[in-house]
């Protein structure tokens, strides 16, 4: 009988050992349709649209669409844990700065001014100069003055400051060079995919058109 116990105890022990190994290799094998660690919409837990956002005292809150953004103005406090984790996640992510908060034109490589722990870009001297002496007027624009669109959606090339296109809501979106922006407005679909990757969802009807 003890015997019989025995063998039954190590039948379920191996049953219990096989079932858990086919359950973990069942979840490593579940596909996933978010990108890893992209922040998300507070309200609506959909991936956020960079050019869609608020600001708060605690800092810039950015959302999926226009409606989440009302909902949130109506009930702020149901959402702080949420806005903690995806004001986390934004912070550990690339972006380069594209304009001067001074002036707004494309920062130049060479002229830089220290503020609050970071090194800022500007167009000229006299923009830096500006800044140094009044921070506070100016500081404000400073997230403006980012872009998380880090990587051409035409050449997958690093953005430049000065390629980019303004759209109708007064969104930019960069390029590596000039001759990407004339293959994207050609064919948006084609490479409008890679903009949404990086938070920038674009359809042909939000371009100016001449």
């Amino acid at each position: 009988m003890r015997t019989k116990l025995i063998l039954c105890s190590s039948v379920a022990a191996l049953s219990l050992a096989i079932g858990l190994s086919i359950s973990f290799a069942d979840d490593k094998a579940k596909p996933t349709d978010k990108k890893p660690y992209f922040p998300e919409c507070p309200i609506s837990d959909k991936e956020i649209n960079f050019r869609v956002h608020t600001d708060t005292d605690s800092g810039r809150v950015y959302f999926c669409c226009g409606m989440c953004i009302d909902k949130y103005k109506k009930s702020a406090s149901r959402y702080t844990a949420s806005v903690k984790v995806q004001q986390k996640v934004v912070g550990r992510m690339a972006k380069v700065q594209v304009v001067c908060p001074t002036c707004d034109a494309p920062p130049a490589k060479d002229v830089t001014a220290d503020y609050d722990g970071k090194t800022l870009g500007f167009c000229c001297k006299k923009c830096a100069a500006k800044f140094t002496m009044e921070p506070e007027k100016y500081a404000k624009k400073i997230p403006d003055c980012y872009t998380y669109q880090t990587k051409c959606p035409v050449g997958d090339e690093k953005i430049d400051p000065n390629s980019a296109i303004t759209l109708k809501d007064g969104g930019k979106i960069y390029f590596c060079c000039k001759k990407c922006i004339g293959k994207f407005e050609k064919d948006v679909a084609k490479y409008a995919p890679k903009l949404a990757e990086q938070g920038y969802p674009v359809k042909a009807e939000d371009l100016k058109r001449s």
